[in-house]
Formats: structure tokens, C-alpha cells, sequence
């Protein structure tokens, strides 16, 4: 089973309601607080008007009308604090559901296990060269190679082998990605690699899994599948 990214649409405007809702509470309080000063001062303005001269009721009237519709506001906003509540417990059950897994993400770190390791890399659109850079722990480039220029995503299994065809030794690496099209100017692309999710945790605003030691936000997430795909 494949997950696509399960909360894309979580974060921004997740937070932007969430900042709206939060000043609910603190409304509420003026609201009653102005409610209750306006009752005063009409009372008081009936107990020492003109019996002869009644004062115009339309001012209250739409001032009333205004405190009613704030009050609904506030109703809104509250609900929509329940909501987000909810959300916030889904989401981290998911995230708690995720470990064990296997979780695609933008990285260009890649970990060399008996002596090969799988990844992918995407082009926005289609290019004239790719270039493709490996890097070990000290910075050292130890092998460059071409890939495809097509606009897509393709997969790629680099052997471990060093420029020279030496076998190089299992441990972390970095691939460097570079692209352009026929007039020489940059294609957006970026590498993809997978790795197993051992843990999930949250800030009580957005849920995050652990992957290779890293706290990432589950936004971040592109694909959660069973078994490894690359």
C-alpha cells in the first residue's frame, strides 16, 4: 500500500485557522465585557430620560444587532478550534501509524549498503544534460555520471564504484544534482531517496517523523509504502 503525500495541504493553512481560532476565547471576553458596560448605559439612559421626550431606539436596536452577530462570530471560531483539535489528533495518529514504513523525501543524502544504493531525481522539464555528483563523508568527489534529460521522474541505482571503477566502501554519501537545457541555463530538479520511519513526534501544531536520526514534518512526507520501492 502507497500513501501520497497524506497532508500536503496541512501546513499553511492549517496554522493561518489555527492562529484565527486561537483568539476566540479572548473575544469572547470583550464581547461580555462590552455587552454588559452597553446594558449599564442604556439602563441608565431609560431611568433618566424625558417621559415626554422617549429617546430614538434605532441606535440600540443596531447595536444590539451587532453584538448578536459578533457572538455568532465567535461561535464560528470556536468550532473551528474543536475542528482543528480533531485534525491535530489525526494527523499524529498517522504519523504514529507510519513507523516502520517507508517514507520518500526531497534529500541528497544517500546511505551505500552492500555496495549499491537506489534513488530517484526529477527534471521539471525536459533538458539537454544531467549531471550527477557523488560525494563522500569528507567532501571528496569520487564518481560523476550522466543521467537522463527527460522531464519526469526516473530512478537510478549508482553501484558504488569510484571514478576509477574501484569499489567504494559502504557508509553516507552525497549526490550532487545538475541539469540545463540546450541554452545552457539551469532545469529545476531535485533528488528523491527513501528510508525507514523509526519514530513520530509533534509540537502541538504539526506532526513529525523520524527519519535517519532527522525530525522531519510530515508535510514534507511525498510517499509512505510497506516495503522499500527504491
Amino acid at each position: 500500500m502507497t500513501v501520497s503525500n497524506p497532508v500536503q495541504a496541512y501546513s499553511q493553512t492549517q496554522a493561518q485557522q489555527a492562529a484565527e481560532a486561537s483568539k476566540s476565547a479572548g473575544a469572547k471576553k470583550k464581547l461580555a465585557e462590552d455587552l454588559d458596560a452597553f446594558l449599564m448605559m442604556l439602563t441608565t439612559q431609560l431611568q433618566n430620560q424625558d417621559p415626554l421626550s422617549p429617546m430614538e431606539s434605532n441606535e440600540f436596536t443596531q447595536q444590539l444587532v451587532g453584538f448578536s452577530q459578533v457572538e455568532q462570530q465567535i461561535g464560528i471560531n470556536e468550532n473551528l478550534e474543536q475542528q482543528i483539535s480533531l485534525q491535530q489528533s489525526s494527523m499524529n495518529s498517522l504519523a504514529l501509524g507510519f513507523i516502520g514504513k517507508y517514507a520518500e523525501v526531497q534529500d541528497n543524502l544517500l546511505t551505500l549498503s552492500d555496495g549499491k544504493v537506489k534513488f530517484a531525481y526529477s527534471l521539471a522539464s525536459d533538458a539537454a544534460s544531467t549531471k550527477l555528483d557523488f560525494y563522500n563523508e569528507n567532501g571528496v568527489l569520487v564518481r560523476t555520471m550522466s543521467g537522463k534529460t527527460a522531464q519526469g521522474n526516473h530512478v537510478m541505482t549508482w553501484d558504488g564504484r569510484g571514478q576509477d571503477g574501484t569499489q567504494l566502501p559502504d557508509g553516507e554519501y552525497t549526490v550532487k544534482l545538475s541539469s540545463k537545457n540546450t541554452k545552457g541555463e539551469p532545469v529545476d530538479s531535485w533528488t528523491t531517496v527513501q528510508a525507514r520511519i523509526t519514530g513520530a513526534s509533534t509540537d502541538g501544531k504539526e506532526p513529525y517523523v523520524t527519519i535517519n536520526g532527522a525530525a522531519l514534518p510530515l508535510s514534507q512526507i511525498g510517499a509512505v509504502t510497506e516495503k522499500p520501492t527504491l
